[in-house]
């Protein structure tokens, strides 16, 4: 899965020594199951951050919304919007300044220069947006774009990566 690391930029940000990853795969099952995956995926999560990170026995406080908020949103995008016959790949990558995540669905939308651009960037997404009674708007610049510390597309490979600084997601 060394073809799954992130970029030497965020590898260099997130971590002095040595990096920790993990890699996950998820299947698609029916709507309600995929609903109780994700749900799992984004609260398991935070406790491997914490145990990762050693805050049980810390003053330290891991922000659990921020932290579960930008990969929750990122995996149920992958669920909802990714091919439905295709496996979603996570790879979660600890260095002692930060955490990084990567994501793939098995699709395009990240292999496009146009969505690239715009996600680094952080510009807004719209095309998502729902005209529901809730006003529900795209949960990417909601969550990802403001919780982010840096935004990496592989074009190449049709993966995401979002990371987040340790001083980001911990306070004293």
């Amino acid at each position: 899965m060394n073809l799954f690391r992130p970029s030497e930029n965020i590898l260099e940000k997130i971590c002095e020594d040595e990096v920790v990853s993990l890699y996950e795969t998820y299947t698609r099952d029916d709507e309600h199951t995929d609903e109780i995956k994700i749900r799992l995926f984004a609260i398991g999560l935070y406790y491997k951050t914490c145990e990762f990170y050693s805050l049980f026995n810390d003053e330290s406080k891991l922000d659990g919304p921020k932290t579960i908020s930008i990969a929750g949103e990122a995996m149920k995008n992958c669920y909802h919007h990714g091919p439905k016959d295709k496996e979603i790949l996570f790879g979660l990558f600890f260095g002692d300044k930060g955490v990084c995540y990567g994501f793939s669905d098995g699709g395009n939308y990240f292999k496009d220069k146009e969505i690239k651009y715009l996600w680094e960037n952080k510009i807004e997404i719209t095309e998502f947006d729902q005209n529901t009674p809730n006003n529900f708007r795209c949960g990417v610049n909601r969550f990802i774009f403001p919780d982010s510390d840096i935004i990496e597309v592989d074009i190449e490979k049709g993966i995401l990566y979002l990371a987040q600084f340790k001083k980001s997601i911990i306070s004293d």
